[in-house]
């Protein structure tokens, strides 16, 4: 009986013991240092160079300043063509040639007795107040300027309306007269405005 005592005294003793010798959970400790970077991949290998794409069209060569340019210039008398409805003028350099291969541009004058206000007119145009047409009839050694109504009949000059008449040549330089005026106007040239003109082939 006493054995039996003492066996459970000392399993109640040892169960304090071990009971009392737990203590609370220690704080955690530091993270450790983060591994070093893995060295990086391979680069794969390019791909395949793509078709190269199809070159532009060619735009219009502009037509040089120094091109080979004829420049005319007539004067009319006072009161010369008033009454009439076609001015003739005699050009003699307007050879078979030149209608056939080159460019030709035609302007009538007007300087209402103001040298300083001088005005052109292109051919084939409209008139002064824009109430006729004015063409123009070109054969060799002599280019017709014509005047209509829009009617189709005769308009009759009055009070020296044109006083004048340019005629410019330029050298077809191996291009069509299409491909020329093409050529003007990539060059911003207005070939209906004779200053323009004169400017770009520095005509006096």
């Amino acid at each position: 009986m006493k054995l039996s005592k003492f066996i459970v005294f000392s399993s109640v003793l040892l169960a304090m013991v071990l009971t009392s010798c737990t203590g609370e959970d220690g704080a955690d400790g530091l993270d450790g240092l983060d591994g070093l970077d893995g060295t990086n991949g391979i680069n794969g290998a390019d791909g395949n160079t793509g078709p190269a794409g199809t070159d532009g069209t060619d735009g219009i060569d502009g037509i040089d300043g120094n091109a080979n340019v004829t420049h005319l210039s007539f004067e009319f008398m006072e009161g010369q063509y008033d009454g009439s409805s076609t001015i003739s003028l005699a050009v003699e350099e307007l050879t078979v040639e030149v209608l056939a291969e080159d460019t030709v541009l035609y302007y009538l004058v007007r300087d209402g007795g103001n040298p300083n206000a001088i005005a052109y007119y292109s051919i084939p145009g409209l008139g002064i107040a824009g109430d006729y047409t004015i063409g123009v009839f070109a054969q060799a050694g002599t280019a017709t300027i014509s005047f209509r109504n829009f009617d189709g009949s005769a308009y009759q000059l009055s009070n020296d309306e044109f006083t004048g008449a340019k005629v410019v040549i330029i050298e077809s330089s191996n291009q069509t007269t299409s491909k020329t005026l093409a050529g003007l106007k990539s060059a911003g040239i207005d070939v209906n405005d004779y200053n323009a003109v004169a400017k770009h082939f520095n005509l006096q």
